[in-house]
């Protein structure tokens, strides 16, 4: 890097996202960037990791998994609230390029929140699929949840697999697995 340079003012910003590819040149002079999780996520996730509470935990756990595997966390335990602040519209435990991947260590429960993180434009505006990661999820309970369109796995194995099936462009879901 050759400097920095602070521009003050208003001005039109981008975020993109790359699929796929984590490097990638940019504009006429080619540069090279990188598509990584930011520092601030990285933080969250090692506090997440060092909690006390396993509900608080385990997410941490999966982020941190993921990121290992090559996978940049876009947005961690992320709130979102309405716009005339009356309250939360609901919450994204993890997303990545992929998918949407919802934790909870509890054996059931989360049908309501995986319908509506399949079906909300403000928390899932590109309809990406969304994954129920629960080592303790219940067989009946994982039905419903699959009813609803979303996925269930047990293990971050079984979730490096959905999430290799979706690089297999299976129509918007990463799988259509049977079982459970």
């Amino acid at each position: 890097m050759a400097g920095l340079r602070r521009n003050v003012g208003r001005a039109v910003v981008y975020t993109l996202t790359v699929a796929k590819d984590h490097t990638f040149f940019v504009g006429t002079a080619q540069v090279l960037v990188h598509n990584a999780t930011c520092s601030y996520i990285r933080q969250e996730i090692q506090d997440a990791l060092s909690a006390a509470d396993r509900r608080v935990q385990e997410p941490g756990i999966v982020a941190d998994f993921l990121d290992k595997h090559g996978y940049d966390i876009r947005l961690f335990n992320q709130p979102f609230l309405r716009p005339d602040a009356a309250g939360p519209i609901g919450d994204v435990d993890i997303e990545i390029d992929k998918a949407i991947v919802e934790i909870t260590v509890s054996p059931q429960g989360k049908r309501g929140q995986i319908a509506k993180l399949l079906s909300n434009k403000t928390l899932n505006p590109s309809g990406k699929p969304v994954i129920l990661f629960s080592r303790d999820y219940t067989p009946t309970a994982a039905r419903e949840v699959k009813q609803a369109g979303g996925i269930v796995v047990r293990s971050e194995q079984e979730l490096l697999q959905e999430l290799k099936n979706c690089d297999n462009g299976r129509r918007g879901r990463c799988s259509l697995r049977k079982g459970w």
